[in-house]
């Protein structure tokens, strides 16, 4: 993956989580787009689960972290490839990962979803995936380990502006 400047700055706050690095990929994007990266809020609640009726384990292995685009009239609409690496701690168990994430996929729809194994690789004790969305993403232990992506869609936006921050909002998915 290629970073530069003239591809757009990305920015941590002090509230990012340690060890989440993301990344972009210049050669796709020609466009000059600066992201924020922030703390986001937990995703790993039973709110978030009852959605995929998933009622078993469910322990988190990261804090939230949010990626979103600094200027507000970035459109979602656009697709910004990304890298995302979590600094996995050498005492996890990385059979039973997942990557649970609250994106807004467009305009007028936001995305959440549980990514099995196939969605990432660990590489030196840190697992790496790629997405095009900004949003919240958390990875956390799961039982039973799924062996596909779970994903579902509502036409309800998420991203708060004046916080620029996504949040769960109460919707019909």
């Amino acid at each position: 993956m290629a970073n530069s400047e003239s591809s757009g700055i990305i920015m941590y706050t002090t509230e990012a989580p340690k060890g989440a690095m993301v990344k972009r990929n210049n050669f796709i994007t020609l466009e000059t787009i600066d992201i924020l990266v922030d703390k986001g809020d937990t995703l790993a609640t039973r709110k978030f689960f009852d959605q995929f009726q998933i009622t078993y384990y469910i322990s988190p292995v990261s804090e939230s972290i949010n990626i979103s685009p600094t200027d507000p009239k970035i459109s979602f609409e656009r697709n910004i490839p990304l890298e995302v690496s979590f600094k996995l701690n050498n005492d996890i168990a990385y059979n039973s990962i997942h990557i649970i994430y609250h994106s807004q996929v467009n305009k007028n729809e936001s995305e959440i979803g549980i990514l099995s194994k196939s969605s990432y690789q660990i590489t030196n004790n840190t697992l790496t995936f790629k997405t095009d969305h900004f949003g919240s993403y958390q990875l956390v232990h799961l039982q039973p380990i799924l062996t596909k992506n779970l994903i579902k869609r509502s036409k309800d936006t998420i991203l708060k502006r004046k916080i620029k921050k996504y949040e769960i909002v109460p919707v019909n998915w």
